[in-house]
């Protein structure tokens, strides 16, 4: 059952991928391209709507905010972060588009991991 608490959020966000990419429109690569340079994106929203059905449960927020506030500041980042790496790539610098774009994925990776955890563990990180 530990798995499931992964699962999920992985097939959310597929789902969302697919949707995007393909539904009512014949896809092309470059809009491929900008739908997989928009997945941090969702990724990071994904982990502020948990985080933030967390926050409404608790009664004690100490902590918890702070910690909500943070991860829309990292949301903002991600979101600069995700526009850049679309002009990179329309500039043809695709290397430093795809670099930025791995730094995006980690990042909003990170912050999914970690709502997961406190989600499925009750406890701030």
């Amino acid at each position: 059952m530990e798995k499931i608490e992964i699962l999920i959020p992985l097939l959310l966000l597929a789902l969302i991928f697919i949707l995007k990419a393909f539904v009512n429109r014949e896809t092309s690569l470059s809009q491929l391209l900008s739908a997989t340079l928009e997945l941090p994106v969702d990724i990071i929203f994904l982990s502020l709507s948990f985080y933030s059905a967390y926050l409404i449960n608790q009664n004690n927020l100490d902590g918890t905010l702070l910690i909500f506030i943070l991860g829309i500041i990292i949301g903002v980042i991600t979101i600069v972060f995700w526009r850049i790496s679309i002009k990179l790539a329309e500039n043809e610098e695709r290397l430093n588009s795809i670099l930025l774009t791995v730094i995006n994925f980690f990042i909003s990776g990170s912050c999914l991991f970690a709502s997961v955890v406190v989600i499925s563990s009750g406890k701030n990180i």
